[in-house]
């Protein structure tokens, strides 16, 4: 059995990276905060907003 990382970790993954990339600031995403609606995840950090946007099926942050 393989450890594959959950669609959540790779979007966080994606989010760090891009904030790494483009100089800002990287706010840690809370799993039980964070939706999936129509393969899109919303990172949050609490209940109220996002952080960043996944988009599952390509696997690329949107804008």
């Amino acid at each position: 059995m393989t450890n594959e990382p959950s669609k959540f970790e790779l979007a966080v993954v994606a989010y760090r990276e891009s904030c790494d990339r483009d100089d800002l600031i990287f706010q840690q995403p809370v799993e039980e905060h964070s939706k999936v609606i129509d393969n899109v995840i919303y990172l949050r950090t609490g209940s109220v907003g996002y952080v960043a946007r996944y988009d599952v099926r390509r696997r690329r942050m949107l804008v």
